[in-house]
């Protein structure tokens, strides 16, 4: 049977035995790591036919890359160049990082979702080169866009890169630090109204930032 490529950008799925196994493999690949999870365990927690990878995804790795994909909302508009031709830079950047905030940590994201990524990046995966390409480019392209639109420079300039890695930092940090709130900020519930007052600090904050390296211009990097 020929291996089926899963499209560029995620779809929702709609046969119950794929959604089955795309949640249970998130939950085992984000807990075991992409070598040790077996696809007999998953289609176990799936309840499904161990030959449903193969017919629904192709092999583990296809499977694993759709696991990613899945894990991101099923539409990006903070993505489409197109949908923010008429926003100013400001808000295509507020949109940009409210929409990203939500990705991460918005109520109705299995826990699993910020833990896969993570054991991603500090234990890469053969998978790593197509979530690169499909998952984290087009968000680091687009908000390098914002930014050089707002600055006036390239988004590929030094100065754009730092601030684009600043705002990412801040975004991820409240994914990859929950299992610290408890102890740090025990009073801290990650429900909808805080997930957006998040987002909107982080807007005001990086947009602040960006006025002061905008009024320095471009022979100022500190």
């Amino acid at each position: 049977m020929a291996k089926r490529i899963p499209p560029a950008f995620p779809s929702p799925a709609t046969d119950p035995t794929q959604t089955a196994l795309l949640e249970a493999a998130g939950e085992i690949f984000a807990r075991r790591g992409y070598e040790a999870a077996t696809v007999a365990e998953i289609t176990k927690a799936a309840r499904a036919n161990v030959a449903s990878v193969n017919y629904h995804f192709g092999d583990k790795l296809a499977l694993y890359i759709a696991v990613v994909r899945h894990s991101l909302p099923p539409t990006d508009v903070a993505l489409a160049p197109e949908t923010a031709t008429k926003q100013s830079p400001e808000k295509q950047f507020t949109a940009f990082v409210i929409e990203f905030v939500r990705t991460l940590i918005g109520e109705g994201r299995p826990s699993w979702c910020s833990r896969l990524m993570a054991r991603e990046i500090a234990q890469p995966t053969p998978a790593l080169p197509e979530v690169i390409r499909q998952v984290m480019q087009p968000r680091y392209d687009r908000l390098r866009a914002i930014i050089g639109d707002y600055l006036g420079e390239s988004p590929a300039s030094e100065r754009v890169r730092f601030a684009a890695h600043s705002v990412i930092a801040q975004c991820v940090h409240w994914a990859h630090a929950q299992p610290l709130f408890p102890h740090i900020w025990p009073k801290l519930r990650l429900n909808a109204p805080q997930v957006e007052r998040i987002a909107q600090h982080i807007a005001r904050f990086s947009l602040a930032g960006l006025r002061s390296m905008r009024t320095r211009g471009v022979g100022h990097n500190s």
